[in-house]
């Protein structure tokens, strides 16, 4: 799953990562694109939806660049644990 917005109170917009990115490198900068469609969200069934209400076609979609985000986190939980180290003992 690559994102999900609402549309409007009965549309979902699905984009998927396409099935085949293993052996397709330029799939790892596209997607799947659906829109479901359910008169009442709350009324359908989990897991119900199928591949034809997934099925769409291919579309630009470029993953973001999560290594900066994780080097940052890291950072910050770094300073955190030797802040704590530091910290006087009570």
């Amino acid at each position: 799953m690559l994102g999900l917005e609402w549309l409007d109170e009965h549309s979902l917009r699905v984009l998927m990562a396409p099935p085949d990115d293993w052996r397709d490198e330029a799939a790892h900068e596209a997607g799947h694109v659906a829109v479901v469609d359910r008169p009442d969200w709350t009324a359908v069934p989990a897991r119900s939806l199928d591949g034809r209400d997934l099925a769409g076609p291919r579309v630009p979609a470029p993953r973001r660049d999560r290594h900066e985000m994780a080097r940052r986190a890291t950072a910050e939980l770094r300073s955190l644990w030797e802040a704590r180290r530091a910290a006087p003992r009570q």
